[in-house]
């Protein structure tokens, strides 16, 4: 069976600790386990696309089914999912701190600041999220082939991943990755608060889904 691994790698969520952590184990390397393909920015493998074990990158999930390097491969996907808030907050301290205000980004029409979440998970091609991507973003997270973390719970999520998948994850020991810095009050202006909320209601309501889930499986 010609298993593809794939990360759906919402930003801000630990996903970079994450491909690293897999990375170690589908290394270039490591032929055995096959190879690791960053997308888009991987290298075209010389061995051919069937040997690789391992896609990770920002894109929607199902965005490598459709890709004909990947035809005829069974899919296993992993991604994580973080509060809303804080995501958003991580979010603008890693990429847009000196270049604009948060206030400015936050009314900004950058695609990181409404529902990403809802728009990765919920298959929204690059649009503004809706109610029917929320919908398929909260069926997706039920479907067999889909295994998420929780950021707030990571060491909880990568053990569930291990007993899943001990052949894939025979350590769960890994180094933290890109970590943004922020203030210690970064978080209390309400207005600020307010402003996360009222543009990521959906993104809201799949945390509240996905945090049910993964207490359900506890």
């Amino acid at each position: 069976m010609n298993l593809l691994y794939v990360f759906v790698h919402l930003p801000k969520t630990g996903g970079d600790t994450f491909s690293n952590f897999m990375e170690k184990f589908f290394s270039h390397n490591n032929t055995r386990n096959g190879f690791s393909y960053r997308y888009p920015r991987g290298v075209d493998p010389k061995d051919g696309w069937d040997k690789v074990r391992f896609v990770y990158g920002h894109f929607d999930i199902n965005f490598i089914e459709n890709d004909l390097n990947f035809r005829d491969r069974e899919f296993v996907y992993f991604t994580f999912l973080r509060n809303p808030m804080e995501r958003l907050y991580s979010n603008y301290y890693y990429a847009n701190r000196g270049k604009v205000t948060i206030k400015q980004w936050l009314q900004s029409d950058d695609y990181f600041v409404e529902n990403l979440m809802t728009k990765y998970l919920g298959n929204a091609g690059g649009k503004s999220a809706t109610e029917k991507n929320l919908e398929i973003a909260m069926k997706n997270l039920t479907r067999s082939d889909v295994n998420f973390g929780i950021t707030e719970h990571y060491d909880e999520s990568l053990r569930r991943f291990q007993v899943k998948f001990p052949d894939i994850f025979p350590t769960i020991k890994y180094e933290r990755k890109r970590i943004s810095v922020k203030p210690d009050n970064y978080n209390n202006d309400p207005e600020l608060n307010t402003m996360i909320w009222e543009r990521n209601q959906l993104d809201l309501r799949l945390y509240k889904f996905a945090i049910k889930l993964f207490k359900e499986k506890t």
